[in-house]
């Protein structure tokens, strides 16, 4: 038996949210849940594929060393939207998540 399938919808005061049809919702506010998280070990990988420092990708992304840093090295504090700057830097510079 095939599963219904997963439906995205937008709520103003709850962000992106996710519901199987006939269920209750799973919302998750500011994060976009169609794309996949970035980890650090991407990150490791993409300035590796590119041959960047910590301070090329820093510089790409208009973020400082350290917050490159800190989030390859798992650390909970960067910004989601420092982290979502870094990825569309590697993007930019021609890598891409699957």
């Amino acid at each position: 038996m095939r599963s219904p399938p997963l439906a995205f919808h937008q709520h103003a005061a709850r962000g992106v949210c996710r519901s199987w049809k006939g269920t209750g919702e799973v919302c998750a506010k500011g994060l976009d849940l169609e794309r996949p998280a970035f980890l650090p070990a991407q990150s490791r990988m993409a300035r590796a594929a590119l041959e960047w420092s910590l301070e090329d990708a820093a510089a790409a992304a208009g973020v400082s060393r350290r917050t490159v840093l800190r989030f390859e090295r798992h650390h909970r504090d960067v910004r989601p939207e420092l982290i979502e700057g870094l990825r569309r830097a590697y993007e930019a510079a021609g890598v891409w998540f699957v």
